[in-house]
């Protein structure tokens, strides 16, 4: 995700990378994503999820107060891909976080 500001979480090693859950793809160059993390909190709307890393299994949260959109740019590789049960999940704890917005 690069460099973020103020409360924003930032990435690790000298690019900053963040792992980052794409939740919605508008085109080719622009989608809605929410990043992860492997620091474990008891916080609202951070749902955990556990993907493959490097063939180990990592268990993490989606933050999903931090849901923002990125250009297709900030991708550098592909990390994994959540199981239908936990993207779904995710996705329930969004709609929760929006309430009745529509």
């Amino acid at each position: 995700m690069g460099i973020n500001i103020g409360i924003e979480q930032d990435g690790k090693n000298r690019l900053y990378e963040r792992p980052v859950l794409v939740v919605r793809k508008f085109n080719n160059r622009h989608f809605l994503g929410v990043p992860l993390t492997t620091q474990l909190k008891e916080f609202p709307f951070r749902p955990s999820v556990f993907y493959r890393n490097s063939g180990d299994l990592k268990e993490g949260q989606a933050l999903i107060s931090q849901m923002r959109s990125y250009d297709a740019m900030r991708l550098t590789r592909h990390i994994a891909k959540l199981g239908k049960d936990q993207f779904n999940g995710v996705m329930a704890e969004i709609r929760d976080m929006l309430g009745d917005a529509q």
